[in-house]
């Protein structure tokens, strides 16, 4: 399903940012090794625990994790 999203809306030829979130880190990892992903698309992973943020006070900046290992924070 998200390849079909994505091919949907990320149909240019310029390079596109797609940022997938997920509260399971497994996941995320499944995704980034496994995910087929086009030439002009840089594809990050968030990992995102909605109910930290919401009910536990967390305030630390999401980080964004890319196919080539390399961090960013948002």
């Amino acid at each position: 399903m998200l390849k079909t999203t994505s091919s949907n809306y990320l149909d240019c030829t310029g390079k596109t940012d797609v940022f997938f979130f997920d509260d399971r880190s497994d996941y995320l990892e499944h995704v980034r090794k496994r995910a087929k992903i086009p030439q002009h698309i840089n594809f990050y992973t968030v990992h995102y625990d909605w109910y930290s943020y919401a009910c536990e006070g967390n305030t630390l900046p999401l980080v964004a994790t890319g196919v080539d290992g390399k961090i960013r924070q948002l």
